[in-house]
């Protein structure tokens, strides 16, 4: 079965944020998973690792894939990772939008 992983930090290369969106840190608290859905499993073995922006109402907002594993996997794991719900992230005590890194390990690691 997939497994998910959510990671806070960018992956490399990643362009500018878009304004109203944070990094993790420098006051801004984790966002944490309420609800992730696996997604389908294809019987392939691999990572696929998207960038997303987790709203400020804990929906993912934006979701593209930036290491692809094949087109089947990288779909499930968008249209997965696109369900997924969070608590906020928070800075001086007002949800805020943040900027993430979410790995969808297909076939365990």
């Amino acid at each position: 079965m997939p497994a998910s992983t959510f990671v806070f930090e960018p992956p490399t290369g990643a362009l500018p944020l878009p304004a109203g969106v944070y990094r993790i840190g420098g006051g801004v608290s984790q966002p944490v998973p309420v609800f992730r859905p696996n997604p389908d499993y294809f019987g392939v073995r691999g990572t696929v690792i998207m960038a997303v922006i987790v709203g400020s109402d804990g929906t993912i907002r934006e979701a593209r894939v930036v290491k692809s594993l094949d087109p089947r996997s990288d779909q499930a794991a968008l249209e997965s990772v696109k369900r997924w719900r969070f608590r906020p992230a928070m800075k001086d005590g007002h949800p805020v939008a943040i900027f993430a890194q979410i790995e969808v390990n297909f076939g365990g690691r």
